[in-house]
C-alpha cells in the first residue's frame, strides 16, 4: 500500500442536493395510554387546522386532501422478524402503548410461541402464511439481504391504507427496489433505528432499547408526506430521535460510523489470538466488542453497502497510510498532527453527546 501524503479525510454528506441538514425531531413525551381507532396515515380527518409545513424540504411527497390531525397510533401493529430488534419493538410497544395488539411473524412456530409465552407478542404467524392480516402497521427486523421479500410477501397479506417500516441498517438498496413491487394502497417508508446489541435473538431484548437512541426516517421524494410523519411519531413514541435523510445519504453517513468500525474491530480482532488474551486491556476490548456480532447478518450488511464501504475503507487506509509513514521517517511532528486532530475531534464528539438529555441505555448498543 503506497502512502501518498494528504489531508486527512473528513466526513462529507455525500449525495446531499443542497446543503440543508437532516431534520430531527425529539422523542414523544406522551405516557399511558393513546387515542384508539382507525390508523390510516393516508387518510387522516379534516377536522383540525394542518399543520406548519413551511419548513419541510420542497421535494417531499405531498398528499391530494388538504386536511390534517393527528395521527391515531396504530391499533394492530405486525412485526416481522421476531429476534433482538423485533423482540424489543415488542417489548417497548407492551411498556409505552399497552393498549397495541402486537402480531409477530416467523419462520419458527417454536420460537414464536416461547416470544408470545415471554410477553414480547400477543399472537403469531408463520411467515409463510398468506393469509389476509388486519394490521395498520408493519415493521419488518429481518436481515437486510432478506427485507426486500419480507416486506413484499407482509404487503400483500395488508389492506389499503397500511404503512410497512424496516429496521434495516442499508436504504438505498431497500428503498430504492421495493416501488414498484408494492401493492397499490400499501406504502413503505424506510427507516433505521441505531439501536441493537452484539447479543442475538429476543432473549436479549430489551423495552428500553430504543430510548433515548436515533432513529432514521428515509423517504423518497414520491413518499406521501404523511406517511413518513406516521413512521416518525411511531419511533417519537417508542423514545427515538428521529432524524430525517434521504437513503444515500444514510448509507454514506453509516459506512463511516456503523460498518466501518465493525470491519476495523473484525480485522484488529484477526491479529491477536488466544496467546495475547492476558496482555488484552479495556482499549483492546472495548475496541473489538462489536466484533462478537453475527457474522452472517453483517456479510449482508456490508455487501448491500459495498460501494459506501470500499470508499471509507480507503479512507481509513489513507490515515493509516499516514501514521505508518509518520513512525517509518520519524516525523514527530506529523504523528503529534494526527493524533491531536483525533483527540480534540473526539472530544468535540463528547462534548455534543453531553449536552443530549438522553437516558442512559440498559443494553450495550451497535448501530446495526
Amino acid at each position: 500500500m503506497q502512502c501518498v501524503r494528504r489531508p486527512l479525510p473528513v466526513l462529507r454528506h455525500a449525495g446531499r442536493p443542497t446543503d440543508r441538514q437532516p431534520r430531527r425531531y425529539g422523542p414523544s413525551r406522551r405516557r399511558g395510554r393513546t387515542q384508539r381507532g382507525t390508523y390510516n396515515p393516508l387518510v387522516m380527518s379534516a377536522a383540525s387546522p394542518q399543520p406548519d409545513r413551511s419548513e419541510e424540504r420542497p421535494d417531499a411527497g405531498t398528499d391530494s386532501d388538504a386536511g390534517s390531525a393527528e395521527v391515531v397510533f396504530p391499533a394492530r401493529v405486525a412485526i416481522v422478524g421476531v429476534g433482538l430488534l423485533g423482540g424489543s419493538l415488542g417489548a417497548a410497544l407492551g411498556r409505552r402503548a399497552p393498549e397495541t395488539h402486537r402480531i409477530g411473524i416467523g419462520r419458527s412456530a417454536r420460537r414464536l410461541e416461547q416470544a408470545r409465552k415471554a410477553g414480547l407478542i400477543d399472537e403469531w404467524r408463520e411467515l409463510d402464511d398468506r393469509r389476509p392480516l388486519a394490521a395498520e402497521l408493519g415493521i419488518v427486523c429481518t436481515p437486510v439481504d432478506r427485507i426486500v421479500d419480507d416486506i413484499r410477501h407482509l404487503a400483500e397479506c395488508l389492506d389499503d391504507g397500511a404503512l410497512i417500516t424496516d429496521v434495516g441498517s442499508v436504504k438505498g438498496a431497500i428503498c430504492h427496489s421495493l416501488p414498484a413491487v408494492m401493492p397499490r394502497g400499501v406504502v413503505f417508508v424506510g427507516s433505521h433505528p441505531l439501536a441493537g446489541s452484539e447479543r442475538q435473538g429476543f432473549e436479549a431484548a430489551s423495552a428500553e432499547l430504543f430510548s433515548g437512541r436515533v432513529s432514521v426516517v428515509t423517504p423518497l421524494p414520491s413518499t406521501p408526506r404523511r406517511a413518513v410523519d406516521a413512521v416518525r411519531r411511531f419511533w417519537q413514541r417508542l423514545g427515538c430521535t428521529v432524524v430525517e435523510m434521504t437513503p444515500a445519504e444514510h448509507d454514506h453517513i453509516v459506512a463511516r460510523t456503523s460498518h466501518l468500525p465493525h470491519v476495523a474491530a473484525a480485522a484488529l480482532t484477526c491479529l491477536v489470538d488466544d496467546a495475547f488474551r492476558d496482555l488484552a486491556g479495556g482499549g483492546f476490548t472495548d475496541t473489538t466488542r462489536i466484533a462478537a456480532g453475527d457474522a452472517d447478518l453483517w456479510l449482508a450488511i456490508l455487501e448491500n453497502n459495498r460501494e459506501e464501504v470500499v470508499e471509507a475503507i480507503r479512507e481509513l487506509e489513507s490515515v493509516l497510510c499516514e501514521v505508518r509513514s509518520a513512525l517509518e521517517f520519524n516525523d514527530s511532528d506529523r504523528l503529534r498532527e494526527i493524533l491531536k486532530l483525533a483527540e480534540q475531534r473526539r472530544r468535540r464528539f463528547e462534548a455534543l453527546r453531553s449536552r443530549s438529555t438522553a437516558p442512559e441505555r440498559n443494553a450495550p448498543a451497535d448501530d446495526a
